[in-house]
């Protein structure tokens, strides 16, 4: 099943998002948010003095946020998972009332200032994109997921011999409410088989050398977000 066909779309931080466990009122034991929606969260706790918490129990957590006001949200444990070295959870919003609408805001002022979060396009596929390695001709490529800092696309497996001499190649994003397309500079971070057709390149944007590259970027930040509110408040109805 595709991700934006889930009821409840879980977004993945793409840096350390801290939560704490309250008891009392009291601070108890922090962790870190591995995904989190608009509905639950998962959350790792390492080891030695991750919590031992029974499936069904409430309690709070505390999350920190760009706020200088921390959110506070009931939630129940609904499943654990152990490792050697670390205990994952995941917890269940329990009573959110406004503080969804709370949290998905703080979400988005947290994370998408960066263009951390990575969204898929709608199904439609309203962004689209074209790679090109230096004077070859453009490759065009399907936008699998995107954030401010770069994207995951896939394109033909037999396309992949134009862009093995080097990792830089150049992006042409065109998105939905852009006057024109963006054009920035990029390296291919990693390759993989999709199937037997079609291959995965993780690219991150090259900002230094990209002209204009603040407001090229403030665009694609501001697609994210757009998308990013689409999709929890889905998950939310």
């Amino acid at each position: 099943m595709r991700k934006e066909q889930r009821k409840h779309y879980r977004l993945v931080p793409e840096s350390a998002f801290d939560v704490t466990i309250l008891e009392g009122g009291h601070e108890a034991i922090p962790g870190h948010v591995q995904d989190i929606s608009a509905n639950g969260v998962g959350v790792r706790f390492a080891k030695p003095g991750g919590p031992a918490l029974l499936i069904g129990r409430t309690l709070e957590l505390r999350f920190t946020c760009s706020s200088p006001n921390p959110i506070v949200v009931s939630a129940r444990v609904r499943q654990r998972n152990e490792t050697s070295d670390s205990c994952s959870y995941g917890f269940g919003f329990t009573h959110m009332g406004q503080l969804r609408e709370l949290l998905m805001t703080e979400l988005s002022r947290t994370f998408n200032q960066r263009g951390m979060f990575r969204v898929p396009p709608t199904r439609d596929g309203d962004a689209e994109t074209l790679l090109q390695h230096g004077n070859a001709e453009s490759v065009r490529a399907q936008v699998i997921s995107i954030s401010g800092t770069g994207m995951a696309c896939a394109l033909p497996a037999a396309e992949d011999a134009t862009f093995l001499r080097s990792d830089r190649l150049k992006v042409v994003l065109t998105l939905p409410a852009c006057p024109e397309a963006l054009h920035l500079e990029a390296h291919i971070r990693t390759r993989c088989f999709m199937n037997d057709i079609q291959l995965r390149y993780g690219i991150a944007f090259d900002l230094q050398a990209t002209a204009n590259a603040g407001q090229r970027q403030d665009l694609v930040i501001q697609y994210v977000t757009r998308r990013q509110r689409e999709i929890l408040r889905a998950s939310a109805a």
